[in-house]
């Protein structure tokens, strides 16, 4: 071999043995993000799961759910008044309906029959009342479910846009 092959070689090998370091501060680099975005994401992961001091996300979302199922059922049992209701405003109409045939009907004694229908009378008036009383109560139980159910999607909002901040705080800061 001749001296310049070997100046050659040795300049290839001197080119070779520095790429292989640049390759190896490379991967420790690599392996120095890698590490970071793992203890990003175990962070988060412990955030979602186990809380930031407080209830955990994902406790908070169960709840929320919860919550949301329990006001379902009532408003269902509601409901299920609310139709009670309408049958027992059927029910005294038709009562009402009856009295006024028997009305016709009634060929006794015209003030004791005046007393037995005023009595009566007011005493299917006085159900009427309590039902559309009744009526007005249920109507504004919905509007207060309604409003109820809007802050509570507003606050599990809230509790979303919290949890992305955190997170992109989180990624801001690394």
């Amino acid at each position: 071999m001749t001296t310049s092959e070997t100046s050659k070689r040795s300049a290839s090998v001197s080119g070779l043995l520095h790429e292989i370091r640049e390759t190896q501060s490379d991967f420790a680099v690599i392996r120095a993000e890698l590490k970071l975005l793992h203890e990003n994401v175990k962070s988060i992961s412990a955030l979602v799961r186990d809380g930031n001091g407080d209830t955990s996300i994902l406790t908070r979302l169960a709840l929320l759910s919860q919550k949301i199922d329990d006001m379902q059922r009532w408003m269902d049992g509601h409901r299920s008044a609310h139709e009670k209701l309408k049958n027992d405003i059927n029910d005294v109409r038709k009562e009402f309906d009856e009295l006024k045939v028997s009305q016709i009907l009634i060929d006794k004694d015209v003030s004791q029959y005046r007393a037995r229908m005023a009595s009566e009378e007011e005493i299917t008036l006085d159900r009427i009342k309590k039902a559309e009383e009744f009526a007005h109560a249920q109507k504004m139980s919905h509007t207060k479910v309604n409003e109820e159910r809007q802050k509570l999607l507003l606050k599990i909002l809230g509790v979303i846009i919290l949890a992305a901040i955190t997170f992109f705080a989180g990624q801001h800061l690394r």
